[in-house]
């Protein structure tokens, strides 16, 4: 590369006795040499674009009541839930309490799923219980890095 000097680089470790680390430096690519890479990305784009459908509500609406399920390994139990609206999240953020919000998200997901779920029964769950139910649903809608196996 024959851009300008940016970034040094370090490794190893300085061992107190005045032993230096091993540096390299690392260059700013120019203009010129980020072209090839520059064209990549936007061929990549377009044929992304050119291949994916057009945007439909009606497709969302239908994914939003599909009936999920998601494992939830501290309890070894299968946890059915289903996906809030806007709507319906747009009413959870009225409530100011944090604590009180989500237990009634974690309710709200539950009973779409089964309506025999009720607040009540939602709010004498343990905190490990219900914690544990939110981070895999969240983890099962992206919200959250999956968790690796231990």
């Amino acid at each position: 590369m024959t851009g300008e000097k940016n970034q040094t680089i370090t490794s190893g470790e300085n061992d107190g006795k005045g032993k230096e680390r091993d540096t390299v430096q690392a260059e700013k690519p120019t203009e010129q040499e980020k072209k090839p890479f520059l064209k990549a990305y936007e061929k990549d784009l377009e044929k992304r674009t050119a291949a994916a459908k057009l945007f439909s509500v009606d497709e969302f609406i239908l994914d939003a009541d599909k009936l999920r399920e998601v494992y939830v390994p501290e309890i070894d139990r299968k946890v059915k839930y289903k996906k809030l609206t806007l709507t319906e999240n747009k009413e959870l953020t009225k409530i100011k309490d944090v604590e009180d919000r989500t237990q009634k998200l974690l309710y709200k997901v539950l009973h779409k799923a089964d309506p025999s779920t009720t607040e009540e029964k939602v709010g004498k769950l343990g905190n490990d219980v219900s914690g544990a139910i939110m981070r895999a649903i969240l983890e099962d809608l992206n919200f959250l890095p999956k968790r690796r196996p231990t």
